[in-house]
């Protein structure tokens, strides 16, 4: 492999940051129409309660630091924050109206079952756009000289990985997409903990895997969705297929069990080890030391690959 020069190897990086995949992830698989910047998260309810002054915190590239990839605390707008290119305008508004415009209930099936579709459909979407990415910046290894290109090496073997991992992900999806089209909400099980009282602090939604090391087919997946629904009391929505019921519900058993400070905790450093769809609302933001906010940001920093059985009381999110 020819070395690389530092410019040469900065410049397809950021590249690479240009290239959007812009699909309708729709159930039928047939839309073609350009989508929108559509939420992951509920704006208009959920984002309207953690804002302030129309802006949300998030962890964000530094893109100002060009030497090594870093994260920041930024504030981002409430209409960008958590957004993704997932949907059209006509299917986002058709598909998510009973979340998007009705007050939760925890015993409507097509809400839950929406609030984990809307995770997994996002998920897919990140990972589509890595492999897309990942693909380009093997090119353009091969085309510099710094790959041949005609034989397994290591970029060439990321982009496969993402490109399978993609795939995975979307064999899953279509499960939820026939079940949503025949409206077959129960094919998702769910488990879901209020907290209250709890003022609003974070809001989330993600799709991830269990540890993959430990298994050696597809490894169970579960949808996690966390948001405030008033100014006292949030929700953490655990959601899964039967057939990965029986390891979710184990991997969860310990935040289910618990209750109070202990039970926030466990949330919050769940989602810091497997999600980094998530905004922090301004008024907690603003209570957490400068040792807190580095503290949760190397900690997401270092699992983004791998776990880690790190704990430390400023983990918590809430």
């Amino acid at each position: 492999m020819a070395p690389i020069d530092p410019s040469l190897g900065k410049k397809m990086l950021f590249s690479t940051l240009g290239v959007h995949v812009n699909r309708c992830l729709d159930p039928s698989q047939i839309c073609k129409n350009p989508a929108i910047r559509a939420h992951s998260v509920q704006n208009a309810a959920v984002m309207h309660l953690l804002q302030r002054a129309g802006h949300v915190k998030m962890l964000a590239p530094d893109h100002h630091n060009a030497d090594s990839f870093a994260l920041v605390w930024r504030d981002v707008g409430r209409n960008l924050a958590t957004t993704f290119e997932g949907f059209c305008s006509v299917h986002d508004a058709a598909l998510f109206a009973p979340i998007d415009t009705l007050p939760f209930s925890e015993t409507n099936q097509a809400q839950l079952f929406l609030y984990a579709y809307r995770a997994v459909a996002r998920e897919l979407h990140t990972l589509m756009e890595a492999g897309v990415r990942t693909q380009s910046l093997y090119h353009q290894r091969v085309e510099a000289g710094i790959d041949k290109g005609n034989e397994p090496e290591l970029a060439g073997m990321m982009a496969i990985d993402h490109m399978m991992t993609a795939h995975s992900t979307y064999t899953y999806k279509t499960v939820l997409d026939l079940a949503l089209l025949d409206r077959d909400f129960n094919v998702l099980s769910h488990e879901i903990v209020r907290l209250a009282p709890q003022v609003p602090a974070i809001a989330a939604s993600a799709f991830f895997d269990l540890d993959t090391r430990h298994y050696q087919d597809d490894p169970p997946r579960v949808a996690l969705n966390i948001f405030p629904i008033s100014r006292d009391e949030a929700v953490v929505i655990f959601s899964f297929t039967d057939a990965d019921a029986e390891p979710v519900r184990e991997y969860i058993r310990e935040i289910l069990a618990s209750s109070g400070e202990y039970q926030k905790y466990l949330v919050s450093r769940l989602l810091l080890l497997h999600a980094e769809n998530f905004v922090v609302a301004p008024a907690l933001f603003d209570t957490w030391t400068e040792a807190k906010r580095d503290t949760i940001r190397d900690f997401f920093l270092e699992t983004i690959r791998y776990g880690s059985a790190k704990e430390s009381r400023d983990f918590y999110l809430f």
